[in-house]
């Protein structure tokens, strides 16, 4: 069906928008602190902040492999 498709497209949008959302977090965090951290403190902030990307893309494939198993073939008439 057409939602499959759209569905798959849903869960990338939202991953996207949840990792900009996180990295937004990261910097907010960084500012009100004011002092300096090492560059391991925002890579763990940016590795957290890709969970939902990573799980989103992860559905999409889902997503798309089940559309192909499920889109109708045209059959050769013999």
């Amino acid at each position: 069906p057409a939602w499959v498709q759209s569905l798959g497209r849903v869960a990338i949008a939202i991953g996207i928008i949840s990792f900009l959302m996180g990295v937004s977090d990261i910097a907010n965090a960084v500012q009100e602190c004011g002092t300096q951290f090492p560059l391991s403190v925002y890579m763990g902030g940016v590795k957290v902040a890709l969970i939902a990307p990573i799980y989103s893309i992860m559905v999409y494939v889902v997503v798309t492999l089940v559309d192909l198993v499920r889109r109708p073939r045209i059959s050769e008439i013999v």
